[in-house]
C-alpha cells in the first residue's frame, strides 16, 4: 500500500506546511485527503484535511489562519460535520502553532489519536516536542489542549492551543456539539446562521 502523499498546492501556506509534516508520521495504511466536502443539514462545508484509518476512524483537521474566525460558528459547523458522520474527531489548529509549535501539536494529536501514527513516529514526536508537553500530555477525553512553557534557552513564554471535538464521550458526559446537532435535526436543518439563531431563542 502506498504511504500518504504530500500533494501541493493547498489553499494556504499553513495548510501546505501542516500537510508536508503530518504525512511524514502517518501510517502507510491511512487515507489522507484534502478539501473533503461534507453535505450536512445546514449546508455544505469543506474540511481542510481528513485522515481515515483502516479501522474506520475519521479524523479531520482545520488549519485556522490569521483571518477572522467565529469560534461559536465554527463549533456549530463542526457539530453538523460530526453529527452527519463525516468525522469522528475534528482538530482546530491555529496557524501560529503550525508555524512555531507543530511538533508539540502533532505529539498531542498522537496521544488523542494514536492509531493514525506509526510507533516510530510517536517516538520521534516525543523527542521533537518540548519536554513540558511530553510530560503534560492531554487527557483522552479533553475538548481542548492548552500548554504554556519556556523553551530551553528562551526567555519568552510559548503557548499553544488546540480545540478538539469528538464522538468519544463517556456515558456520564455530554458535549455541546450533540445539543447543536440535535437542535438542527429538530428544526429540520436550514441555513446555519438561522439554526443558530433559533437555538438561542429556544434556550
Amino acid at each position: 500500500m502506498k504511504p500518504p502523499t504530500f500533494n501541493p498546492p493547498y489553499d494556504s501556506e499553513i495548510e501546505e506546511r501542516f500537510a508536508e509534516l503530518v504525512v511524514k508520521y502517518l501510517r502507510e495504511e491511512v487515507d489522507f485527503s484534502a478539501q473533503k466536502e461534507c453535505v450536512t443539514l445546514c449546508g455544505i462545508f469543506v474540511l481542510d484535511f481528513l485522515v481515515t484509518t483502516p479501522e474506520g476512524n475519521k479524523v479531520a483537521f482545520e488549519c485556522d489562519g490569521k483571518e477572522y474566525h467565529d469560534p461559536h460558528r465554527d463549533e456549530w459547523r463542526d457539530a453538523m460535520i460530526i453529527g452527519s458522520g463525516y468525522a469522528d474527531e475534528i482538530y482546530r489548529i491555529r496557524g501560529s502553532d503550525i508555524n512555531y509549535h507543530v511538533y508539540e501539536i502533532l505529539y498531542a494529536i498522537s496521544i488523542f489519536s494514536p492509531n493514525m501514527f506509526t510507533e516510530r513516529a510517536k517516538y520521534i514526536l516525543s523527542k521533537e516536542a518540548d519536554e513540558f508537553v511530553v510530560k503534560n500530555p492531554p487527557g483522552l477525553h479533553e475538548t481542548s489542549y492548552l500548554a504554556s512553557f519556556y523553551r530551553e534557552g528562551e526567555q519568552e513564554l510559548s503557548q499553544l492551543y488546540m480545540e478538539r471535538r469528538h464522538i468519544y464521550i463517556p456515558d456520564d458526559q455530554r458535549q455541546f456539539w450533540q445539543s447543536a446537532y440535535n437542535h438542527a435535526l429538530n428544526v429540520g436543518g436550514g441555513k446555519l446562521d438561522d439554526v443558530m439563531q433559533s437555538f438561542c431563542v429556544s434556550t
